[in-house]
This record gives C-alpha cells, structure tokens and sequence, in this order.
C-alpha cells in the first residue's frame, strides 16, 4: 500500500501538468463589472427618490388619519373625581351586599350599614341604633334561653332590621349606579375635521417605488452573474496554476502511505471480524454461552500500598491479593450449606484459565477457607508456573500409581496467615520417538480409582478448584473430574464465537453444567517459565517463602 501510494504521488503530477495547460481557459470570457456597478447605482438613487416620495405622501395620509380618529372630548376633573368616588362606593357596597346573603348574620348587617354609602344616612344610623340594643337585650338572656319566646322574638326582630339595612344597601348601589352611567356617556362629536381637508393619492408614489425596486433587483441579477463568472474564471486559472505546480512532498507522501496502511489494515481486521467474529461485550458472551457471566476481570497494576508487608511482596505477580472481583466470584460459586463446590475452570487460552483459576483459589483461600488447587493440564501448567512450583512430583505421577493423592499436596502462603494446598500437574509424559507409549507408561490407575482419591481429597476441604484444557474437559482428563460446574473463561476481542460455542458444547456432551462465564479485558498474562528439577516431599518455612517470589 504504502509503495502504491508513493507511485501515485510521483508520477501522476507530471501527466497532470500537461493536462491542466490543455484546460486553460480563454481570456475573453473574463468580464468587467465597472459599467453593472455604475447602473446598479442609478437605479438604486431612484429607488431612494421614490421612496422619499411615498414616505412624504404616506406622513400627509397618516395625519389626516389621525385627526379623523380624534379621541371625543375627555370629562372634566371635577366629574372625573365624582366617577372614581361612585366607583368606590358601587363596589365596598356591592361586596357588603354579596356578604349579607350568603352570611345573613348581625355581623353581616352591621358591617354593611357601617359601608362609607349608608354611613351618612340618618335611616341607617337608627338601623344600627336598634339593632344595637336588641343584641344587648338578647345578651342578656345568656345562651341557655334558646327556647325563650322573648328571645326567639327578639332574634326575629333584629333579623327584619337587618333585610331593612341590605334593602337601603340595594337602593344605594342602585343610585351610584345610575349616577355611573350618566357620567360615562360620551358626547357627540359636532363635526368631522377630514371635511375640510384635501385627499392624498400615495398610490402613484408606492407605484413609482414598486418599479425603482424592480429595477434594482435587475441590477442586482447582472452584478451576480457577472461575479459568478469572473469567479468560475479564476477558480479554472487557479486550478491550472495548481496542477502544474503539482509536487509530491516526503510529508504527503508519507501521511498517504500511512491513510492508506491503516485503511487495508482496518478492513482486513474489518473482514476477519465479518469472517470469524470475536466475542466483543458481556451481552454476547451470555448469548453465546447460554449461562451469565459471573465476572470481568484482567491484569492490574501492583501498588506500593499494596507491597508494604514482607507477605505481600511475597505473593506471586499474577495473583490480584484483595481483589474484590474474585472475591464476589468466589462468593457466588459458594453454597449455602456446610460445604463450599467443586468447581472446574477451563477456557480456550489455558493462560487466561490458568490465572482465573489461582486467583480464585487465593481469594477462597484468603476468606480464611481451606481451599485445594488441583493442576491437570500438564501441557501448559499454568497454576504450577504462576506459583514458581516445580511442576515433579504431580498429577502425571498419580495416574501412574507412583504417588499417593495426600503426597502430592504442596502447601504454600497466600498473603498474611492464609495458606492454599497445589497439586502440580506433574510432566507430561513424552514417549521415544520409534515407539508408541505403553498404556501403562500413560494411566496406571483406572477411572474408577481416580475419581475416588480426588473425591477423598475434597472432602478435606471448603472449596477444590481444578484446572483442565477444554479437550481434558470433554473426556472429563481420564475420569478424574468430579465436579458438575465448569466455570468456561473468554478473552474479549481474541476468543471467537465458534471457540466459545465449542467450548459450552464440549462442556454439555461431557454431562457438565456451565456454572457460568468468566471474561478476561486485555492481553494475555505472561505466564513464567517452569520451574526445573523436583519439589520436595517436605518444605520448609523458607522453603515456601522463596517458591512464592517473583
């Protein structure tokens, strides 16, 4: 690609300048705009001629209008302030009404004959006068004498001065009222100032205007086109100009070859993704496998407050000490009764298996759980490598019967106080080139007999963790695995739909149960190499703090 576009850069520039002088364009077709200016300001003068024009028409229109709409006389001061004050009255009245009929109550009327209106009527004084002393003399009776006939007939009398004082309020409004009307008539106007007056014709000038505009707009067509032109000329000469002087410089050719790269490279990507598509999102990870995914996880980044204790700096690279991802995951797997699983971690890439699988038991190991990691992929042994453990004596030397179950067991620290039990998968066995291995080199004990010891084994303990390939899955790695729940690791962005789909598969034919799908985000961990010669049958203190160094 990146030869391509050198190419390209380097030679088409000269076949382009003989083309660009072919495209040259004729110096006739260059036009001057002086002479279209000039008229284009002609007729924008006469536009401004007739628009002073209409507007001096339109002013002479506007104020014959304007006296024609002459406002009617306005009241005189005096009969302004007797409006307000009738205003007044008509409304304290009107609210003093409104309360006596919906509250027909002594209040009700006192408060109304004491209204500014009825507050100078001598008939409304005696009103309230009498109502006065009759609620004094039914005071008197106290509020036991409800049934009193004296009572009863003084409450029916201040009841009658009360609908006497609302009748004296009605009439009252009534007047203010009447008064309000008299005083809001409008007199006449006697005779209409337009009669004296000429008419004013603003049609001719508006019609001067509309042409002067048209003429304007004309000009201002030509001035366009003509622009438009001379631009379409230069915009040709420059283009030329620009193809003859064609030089391909190092930058420019070094970005193209560097689009172009990366273009290729993204649709190669693009079509292996089409061809072969990768798991991509927690969502299509469960889809695929048709169980959820238990957890995300991947390589951290160690901190000083992390390292600060002796055990801590200890613990191998690869195991995330306090992780709480692995500690949910661990929660999750475990059961609610006396007893915690036997789980099996199995994935296409055994070093994304390997390291979920340590982590895990350092987790289980670190809720302070007895807890077992059995190693039985003894092509990779990814368990054994991330603990710096001799891979000897291991699973290899069980199936042989040339060690016990118990032997085989190394304890080593996980962080502070917390010890986690390893059984390596041992080295795999590699027979002579000129002959086929003996059974009995490769599996000694039976099925039968395997399942039984490791079943033994588990027993010891809250929680075994086992690590198998995939193809170890599916034969269930010669009978030893005794777990139904297989926890199936993915790498997002590297393991394939049919990778993944193969492994639940193979998982299911075995008679297995996917517990669940583990994702790991980034690249794979970087297993260390194994450790060489034999692990003793009995270590040390020391011992075990130097196996667990990085």
């Amino acid at each position: 690609a990146a030869l391509g576009a050198l190419a390209f850069l380097v030679f088409v520039p000269q076949q382009a300048q003989r083309v660009a002088r072919e495209l040259l364009p004729d110096p006739s077709e260059w036009s001057d705009t002086v002479p279209v200016m000039d008229s284009l300001a002609g007729t924008r003068a006469m536009l401004a001629t007739a628009q002073r024009q209409f507007a001096a028409a339109r002013d002479s229109a506007q104020r014959q209008a304007a006296l024609a709409a002459a406002p009617p006389p306005a009241l005189p001061p005096e009969q302004v302030a007797r409006r307000d004050s009738l205003t007044r009255v008509a409304g304290e009245l009107e609210r003093g009404l409104d309360r006596a009929v919906r509250a027909p109550l002594l209040e009700s009327y006192r408060a109304l004959g004491e209204t500014a209106a009825l507050r100078g009527s001598g008939q409304a004084r005696a009103l309230l006068d009498s109502l006065a002393a009759v609620e004094r003399e039914r005071e008197a009776f106290g509020t036991v004498a409800g049934v009193d006939p004296i009572y009863v007939s003084l409450t029916s009398r201040a009841s009658d001065l009360g609908r006497q004082i609302q009748a004296l309020g009605t009439a009252s409004l009534a007047s203010a009222r009447s008064a309000l009307e008299q005083l809001r008539a409008v007199p006449r106007v006697a005779r209409n100032p337009l009669l004296d007056l000429p008419p004013v014709d603003t049609l001719a000038p508006l019609a001067r205007v509309a042409a002067a505009r048209e003429q304007v707009r004309l000009s201002l067509e030509a001035m366009e086109r003509t622009r438009s032109a001379n631009q379409d000329y230069v915009r040709q000469v420059a283009e030329v100009r620009r193809r003859e002087s064609v030089v391909a410089p190092p930058l420019a050719v070094v970005a193209a070859a560097t689009i172009l790269g990366l273009f290729v490279g993204y649709a190669l990507v693009f079509g292996a993704e089409v061809v072969r598509p990768r798991v991509g999102s927690v969502a299509e990870a469960e889809r695929l496998a048709g169980a959820r995914v238990l957890a995300v996880v991947g390589l951290f980044t160690r901190t000083p407050e992390r390292d600060r204790r002796r055990a801590d700096e200890q613990v191998a690279g690869l195991i995330q000490s306090g992780s709480e991802t692995y500690r949910l995951l661990y929660l999750h797997l475990s059961a609610t009764g006396a007893a915690l699983p036997v789980v099996t971690v199995t994935g296409a890439e055994p070093g994304v298996a390997g390291t979920v699988a340590v982590n895990l038991a350092a987790a289980a190991a670190a809720e302070a759980r007895s807890t077992l990691l059995v190693d039985l992929d003894p092509t990779d042994a990814v368990p054994s490598r991330i603990l710096r453990l001799p891979l000897d004596p291991g699973i290899t030397d069980i199936r042989r019967g040339t060690l016990a179950w118990g032997a085989a067991v190394t304890t080593i620290p996980i962080g502070r106080d917390r010890l986690l039990d390893l059984i390596t998968s041992g080295r795999p066995v590699r027979p002579a080139a000129k002959r086929a291995p003996d059974a009995a080199e490769l599996e000694s004990l039976s099925a039968d007999e395997l399942w039984r010891g490791l079943e033994r084994m588990t027993r010891r303990y809250d929680l075994t963790v086992l690590v198998a390939p995939v193809d170890g899955v599916s034969d269930g790695v010669g009978g030893i695995i005794t777990s139904p729940d297989v926890i199936v690791c993915a790498r997002v962005a590297s393991t394939t739909h049919r990778s993944l789909a193969r492994t639940v598969d193979a998982v299911r034919e075995a008679g297995l149960r996917v517990a669940g799908v583990v994702l790991w985000m980034g690249r794979v961990p970087s297993v260390p190499a194994p450790v060489p010669g034999r692990r003793p049958r009995r270590w040390t203190a020391e011992m075990m703090a130097g196996a667990t160094g990085d």
